[in-house]
């Protein structure tokens, strides 16, 4: 059981990245429709300003996720109060 959910941990690293990489390639395909509304010429400017842009986003909200929500904190929590064991250790 424990070999499973180390995959699990493992699957869930890679999905971070792969959906930083979707947005990536969400922006290259709209480049064309974000070049119109922001009157831009080269798709190049849209590449350099709206993937950091997003990727500073993201950051954003995890810093947020972390320092002022505390979200690690809370989840553990509800591990805990939902897990059996400590359920078990606590009567």
């Amino acid at each position: 059981m424990k070999w499973l959910f180390k995959q699990f941990y493992r699957i869930q690293l890679a999905s971070i990245v792969l959906n930083l990489l979707t947005l990536a390639f969400s922006v290259i395909a709209a480049s064309n429709v974000i070049m119109g509304w922001l009157e831009i010429k080269t798709t190049r400017v849209v590449l350099i300003l709206i993937i950091p842009i997003g990727l500073l986003l993201i950051w954003a909200i995890g810093w947020f996720l972390d320092v002022k929500i505390e979200a690690q904190r809370r989840q553990e929590e509800q591990l805990i109060e939902r897990s059996i064991i400590w359920r078990k250790a606590k009567d």
